[in-house]
């Protein structure tokens, strides 16, 4: 019975949300960026949103602790590559604009991942109040972590921040159990009038994410192949390198 409330509320929630346009702003806090506030915009136009970034973090780079001897590598992305996700709700399926790097940062390779929406929520009784709203509980395991979101009815959209949708009012927070991603609506406009910025090229080099799972980790091997090398060249005739992998602090940890 459970499901079928569910799936009647989604209904309803999509049936407003062909009716409305809208923009909301939401800060990301991410351990794989160590933490750097990113801010990033769904906007919405008819049965269609679009997920991107708008405020850029600061280029990383490699930083060598003198005293210990270890260097860290962050790799720096062009200002021109940024992420995108394009949903379609009528189709239930997700794209998301991917880059990969096989030469440790000189050249990138654009990606197109298509998929079909695969959160499953488990809805609480649980409410919580954020900026003003009335909010309720949902928690889901998705691509290696366990998430609890906080969405309202009070604005029945079936939507949210990065590929998080599916619920019967807009996602205002979210977050992992480890505490190392989390997603925080800052500002809610609502009706508010946009066109989609789509990508000519987002149809172009499409791939399923189990592909890219494959690709990323093929990906990596090889950058870090050159990494060593360029590293090699830089140290005294004779010197060596030791190289630790640390955890996986992707978001998606892991592919199903």
């Amino acid at each position: 019975m459970k499901k079928y409330i569910l799936f009647i509320n989604f209904l309803i929630a999509f049936t407003s949300y062909c009716q409305t346009n809208a923009k909301i702003t939401y800060k990301s806090l991410l351990l794989k960026n160590s933490y750097a506030p990113i801010y990033e915009e769904l906007i919405i136009n008819g049965n269609q949103s679009t997920y991107s970034l708008i405020k850029k973090i600061k280029p990383e780079s490699a930083i060598a602790n003198e005293e210990t001897g270890i260097t860290t590598l962050n790799r720096k992305w062009p200002d021109s590559i940024h992420p995108f996700i394009l949903v379609n709700y009528k189709k239930k399926e997700i794209i998301s604009k991917v880059y990969l790097t096989e030469n440790d940062g000189e050249s990138f390779k654009e990606y197109n991942i298509i998929e079909p929406f695969s959160i499953k929520w488990v809805l609480h009784q649980e409410t919580s109040q954020i900026k003003n709203y009335n909010c309720k509980k949902a928690t889901t395991k998705f691509r290696g972590r366990v998430y609890t979101a906080w969405y309202t009815e009070q604005i029945p959209l079936p939507v949210g921040p990065w590929k998080f949708s599916g619920l019967p009012g807009l996602i205002l927070k979210v977050q992992d159990d480890k505490g190392e991603v989390s997603f925080i609506a800052e500002n809610i406009k609502i009706p508010h009038k946009t066109t989609l910025k789509i990508p000519k090229t987002i149809y172009t080099n499409n791939i399923t994410i189990n592909t890219y799972s494959t690709l990323r980790d093929d990906y990596d091997k090889k950058s870090e192949k050159i990494f060593r090398t360029k590293l090699l060249a830089k140290l005294p005739r004779g010197a060596s390198i030791e190289m630790t992998e640390d955890d996986n602090n992707e978001i998606e940890k892991k592919i199903e």
